[in-house]
């Protein structure tokens, strides 16, 4: 029997070959679905996801402790009879009208004086424009300024 014959308009073939190839289109997407983890699998996959866990609750407690240390330990400066000071001037190269920063090369505590951009650009720094400046005297550097 051809389609003449079954009485078919060519919009019901339009419609059935449609529905047809988004059938298969149905079909072939749930056969690329994965299967199902196994209870092995989704206890693997937990224990790993415990373990991310952990890790950056690590990290996150080193970062607040090298932070307190930073702020509230470290002088920034050497004990006896060394005198002077752990710290360097560090001109940002990057941003020219940045006055740089103070790095301290015990305990890699970044002092910067306190202006918004600086704020946005390195947001880790410390930012104290009265220790900046004290800092800034202690380093041997020639032409330093100092900000008020």
């Amino acid at each position: 029997m051809s389609k003449e014959q079954a009485g078919f308009s060519p919009d019901i073939e339009k419609l059935i070959a449609s529905v047809a190839t988004a059938a298969a289109v149905a079909v072939a997407a749930e056969m690329r679905k994965p299967a199902p983890p196994t209870p092995q699998e989704q206890a693997d996959l937990e224990a790993k996801q415990a373990e991310r866990r952990a890790t950056a609750e690590s990290i996150k407690q080193q970062k607040a402790n090298e932070r307190h240390i930073q702020e509230h330990v470290c002088t920034h400066k050497h004990t006896g009879q060394m005198g002077g000071t752990h710290c360097v001037y560090v001109r940002d190269n990057d941003v020219p009208t940045s006055p740089g920063f103070v790095l301290c090369q015990k305990c890699l505590a970044r002092f910067r004086p306190d202006e918004p951009i600086m704020r946005r650009l390195d947001p880790t720094a410390l930012f104290d424009t009265a220790k900046w400046n004290t800092l800034m005297q202690d380093c041997q550097m020639n032409g330093a300024e100092i900000l008020g």
